[in-house]
């Protein structure tokens, strides 16, 4: 009987430490981009729930004098915590308006990629840009007009 020996060679496996502390230095400063965001368009929306109340009070003293009925709201959908407040207007007619203030993003930021809303907003009827209530009162003049035949006011 023969016997044959060899020998194998084989690198031993190299673990690039450096290769996993970039990983988890990406990691960190995402979950640090995502809190910073978070918490901007937490207040930010807290801030925008503010501006519209104040903006639709005006107009909601009037015509809740005649019955129309105002219901603030908060979108449950949201960007990154940043959410959408808007106020329903329901009419006599069963007919209903949607005010509602939208938060416009700058883009990203040197201190986050992700979605940031900083204060920026626009508020909108229905979809259709307004800048006061009057312009809102042009918007739902039929509605209200309606609503007066309905109620006999």
């Amino acid at each position: 009987m023969k016997t044959y020996r060899f020998k194998v060679e084989a690198e031993e496996p190299f673990f690039n430490t450096a290769l996993l502390d970039s990983i988890k230095n990406e990691v960190k400063d995402e979950k640090r981009q995502r809190a910073f965001t978070n918490k901007v368009n937490a207040k930010t929306t807290k801030m925008h729930s503010e501006i519209l109340a104040d903006f639709i009070r005006p107009l909601q003293r009037e015509l809740e004098e005649i019955g129309v009925v105002f219901n603030r709201k908060t979108s449950l959908n949201h960007t990154n915590t940043y959410h959408q407040s808007y106020v329903d207007i329901l009419f006599a007619d069963f007919s209903s308006s949607e005010v509602r203030i939208v938060g416009i993003s700058e883009g990203n930021s040197e201190l986050s990629k992700y979605t940031t809303f900083y204060g920026k907003y626009a508020i909108r009827v229905n979809g259709t840009k307004v800048h006061n209530c009057d312009d809102v009162l042009k918007f739902l003049r039929g509605n209200i007009k309606n609503h007066l035949i309905e109620t006999n006011k």
